[in-house]
């Protein structure tokens, strides 16, 4: 199991975080020239560190983010 960030495809991006420390899930982000989409967001209180952490990481601002697709 990583915690790495990975690019998909031009992009698309996986961010790995975790519940409770041991059950894995992932939000995604596509990210395109002027905008960016978050999928998932992971569960109340426990990933928005890690998902503010990627996008430092991976150069998006959190202002870019004009669309949050949740799936469940």
């Amino acid at each position: 199991m990583t915690d790495t960030i990975r690019e998909y495809a031009p992009g698309v991006y996986e961010i790995p975080s975790h519940i409770g420390g041991t059950i894995r899930i992932a939000q995604w982000l596509i990210v395109s020239s002027d905008e960016a989409m978050l999928i998932d967001t992971g569960i109340a209180g426990a990933t928005a560190d890690v998902v503010q952490a990627a996008l430092a990481e991976i150069g998006v601002n959190p202002a870019s983010i004009t669309t949050v697709l949740l799936t469940h």
